[in-house]
């Protein structure tokens, strides 16, 4: 069982903002990770291709936000290893 701490944003969260518990069981944890790599991935791809430095930027600051998700579910592995 994986347990991520999500920290949201929006003016509703105030200064200190607001974390959201997720329970993810190992298997699904494995496939979100997957997911995450690839997204990111494709991000740097993204960064390293945008001209226009105020987008560059977001996608670095969402690039930092998937990041850390990712720490929390620890390395990744394939998911179809214990299949």
């Amino acid at each position: 069982m994986s347990v991520l701490d999500i920290p949201i944003r929006g003016k509703r969260s105030g200064k200190g903002g607001t974390t959201v518990q997720i329970d993810l069981p190992d298997d699904q944890a494995a496939e979100l990770r997957l997911l995450l790599d690839g997204a990111l991935g494709e991000l740097s791809h993204e960064i390293a291709d945008t001209d226009n430095p105020r987008f560059r930027q977001r996608l670095r600051d969402r690039r930092s936000a998937l990041e850390a998700v990712a720490r929390q579910l620890g390395p990744a592995r394939d998911a179809t290893v214990d299949a």
